[in-house]
C-alpha cells in the first residue's frame, strides 16, 4: 500500500511540476510516508521515476486501443 501511494503521488507531483523540483522527501511527505521508504522501496529518486513510467506505460496502450 504504501509503494503504491508514493507512485501515486510521484505521479501527480510529475504532472505537475518539473521533475529536478520533485525529490523523495516531498513525495513522501505528500504520500504521508517517509523518506526511508522511499529509498528502501525504489532506490532513490530515479527508482520513484521508474516506477511512475513503468505504471503509466499500461494506461498509455489502453487509451489508443
Amino acid at each position: 500500500m504504501v509503494k503504491e501511494r508514493l507512485v501515486e503521488c510521484a505521479t501527480e507531483m510529475l504532472a505537475t511540476r518539473p521533475e529536478e523540483s520533485v525529490t523523495v522527501r516531498a513525495v513522501a511527505a505528500a504520500a504521508g510516508g517517509s523518506t526511508t521508504a522511499g529509498y528502501s522501496l525504489f532506490g532513490g529518486k530515479n527508482g520513484l521515476v521508474g516506477a511512475v513510467r513503468h505504471s503509466a506505460v499500461p494506461g498509455l496502450f489502453q487509451d489508443v486501443s
